[in-house]
C-alpha cells in the first residue's frame, strides 16, 4: 500500500457512495480469499448489486437485519483516519449542510490512547472499516439513525487484545457520529429463524415489483385468512386459484410476503407446507428489531 495506491482506490469510488451507488471498501476478490472464514458474495434485496460479505457472521447478521427492514445497507464502511463528512450525507444536501463533520479515527484513537496502526510495511495510516452499517426507517426528515455492526467471534475477542482495541475505536466512531454500535458474535444468533430466511429470500426485482403491488397485499390478506384453517400448502394454493395465477407465482408471492412481513409466520419453527402455519404476531420481528436497532429503531421501523 502507498498514498498513491490508496488515492487511487478513493478516486475509484471505493468505500463511498449511498443506496444504489456505494461501493464497499474491501471486497472479495479471488486473490485476496480468505482460507479460514466463508466469504458470500449476494443480494439481499437493498441494492441493485450484490454485497460483500467477508465471513459467515457478516451473512447471517446482514441476512437478519435486511429482513427487519432498513433502507440501507452499506458493508466494509470505511472509518476515515482523517476528517471527513459524516457518515450520513449524500443523499440530501440541505440535510448535509446540518451535519457536523466527523472526527477521523487516528483522532479517536489519540484520544482513547490506541495506537491506530498502519498499513504493514508502511507509514501509511491503515484505513479501518465497520462490517455492516444500516440506516433505518426514520419518521423525521432530519432524523439520522445508523447502526454499526460489529462481527467478531466471541473467541477472537477474548484472545485478542488488538481485536478489543479495534471494537472500542468503531464504538467511538460510531458514538461520535450520533450512531449506535452493536457487537454481533454469533452466540445467540437464531439459527433456525436465520435458515428460514436464507430459504425464503426473495430475488431483488421479486421485492421491488411486488411491494407496490395491491394485488400482493390482497393476495396475503387472503392467504392469513385461509391459513386459519387450512394448511399452508394447500392454503397457497387456493389463493393462487382465487387470483388466477400459476402456483409456482402463488409460492413466489407467499415468500416475498413474508420477507415484506405482510404474512405473520413464526420463522422460528420449521416451514411446512402440509401442515397449519403458526402465526408469531410480529414478536420475532419486534425482538430482533429491539436487539440490533434499539428503541428508536423500533419506533420508527415500517415497510
Amino acid at each position: 500500500m502507498s498514498l498513491s495506491i490508496l488515492a487511487t482506490y478513493i478516486r475509484a469510488g471505493f468505500g463511498s457512495g449511498r443506496l444504489h451507488n456505494y461501493r464497499p471498501w474491501l471486497r472479495i476478490r479471488r486473490r485476496a480469499s480468505s482460507p479460514v472464514s466463508k466469504q458470500v458474495f449476494c443480494n439481499l434485496t437493498l441494492r441493485p448489486t450484490n454485497h460483500h460479505l467477508l465471513s459467515g457472521l457478516e451473512y447471517k447478521t446482514a441476512l437478519l437485519n435486511s429482513w427487519l427492514g432498513p433502507k440501507e445497507l452499506r458493508e466494509c464502511l470505511p472509518l476515515w483516519p482523517d476528517a471527513h463528512p459524516h457518515p450520513q450525507t449524500g443523499l440530501n444536501s440541505d440535510i448535509d449542510g446540518l451535519l457536523d463533520e466527523s472526527p477521523g479515527l487516528l483522532e479517536i484513537a489519540r484520544d482513547a490512547g490506541i495506537e491506530h496502526g498502519v498499513f504493514p510495511g508502511t507509514k501509511v495510516p491503515y484505513v479501518a472499516s465497520c462490517d455492516l452499517v444500516f440506516w433505518l426507517p426514520s419518521k423525521g426528515a432530519f432524523e439520522t439513525q445508523l447502526v454499526y455492526i460489529s462481527c467478531k467471534p466471541l473467541s477472537e475477542i477474548r484472545k485478542r487484545q488488538r481485536a478489543r482495541e479495534r471494537l472500542e475505536l468503531e464504538r467511538r466512531y460510531a458514538k461520535a457520529n450520533g450512531g449506535r454500535h452493536v457487537i454481533e458474535t454469533g452466540e445467540s444468533l437464531p439459527h433456525k429463524l436465520i435458515d428460514n430466511l436464507d430459504w425464503l429470500l426473495p430475488m431483488r426485482h421479486e421485492a421491488q415489483e411486488l411491494r407496490v403491488s395491491s394485488q400482493h397485499s390482497d393476495f396475503c390478506s387472503l392467504l392469513m385468512e385461509l391459513t386459519k384453517s387450512t394448511p399452508l400448502g394447500a392454503a397457497v394454493n387456493q389463493a393462487s386459484e382465487a387470483f388466477h395465477i400459476p402456483v409456482a407465482d402463488g409460492f413466489k408471492y407467499f415468500r416475498v410476503g413474508v420477507w415484506l412481513h405482510r404474512i405473520d409466520i413464526d420463522l422460528n419453527l420449521p416451514v411446512v407446507m402440509s401442515k397449519m402455519m403458526h402465526r408469531d404476531y410480529g414478536k420475532t420481528l419486534g425482538r430482533w428489531r429491539a436487539h440490533f436497532w434499539g428503541t428508536v429503531g423500533v419506533q420508527n421501523a415500517g415497510r
